[in-house]
């Protein structure tokens, strides 16, 4: 993901989905929340719609659901996007 934000204009958004397997349904919070903010860090924040991909299963956590969506607000804000060190992909 970090490769397409490197060569795709910032007015262009990008979707890129966190596992709705391994971690959303076997994983940890722990997992679902380094994920995330290794999408965020490869994309630097611009122009991203994180998603859980096409389907979550019966069986995914509530706990790593509660973690994906805390973790988009913790990851994704102006002034934590402004510190964060990024990937060089």
């Amino acid at each position: 993901m970090g490769c397409a934000r490197s060569v795709i204009s910032d007015d262009v958004v990008l979707m890129d989905n966190i596992n709705c397997g391994e971690p959303m349904c076997i994983g940890t919070p722990e997992d679902v929340r380094r994920q995330l903010q290794s999408i965020i860090q490869a994309t630097k924040g611009r122009g991203i719609i994180l998603s859980s991909g096409c389907t979550l299963g019966a069986n995914t956590k509530p706990e790593n659901m509660e973690a994906l969506i805390q973790a988009a607000r913790e990851f994704g804000t102006e002034e934590r996007l402004k510190t964060m060190e990024y990937s060089q992909i």
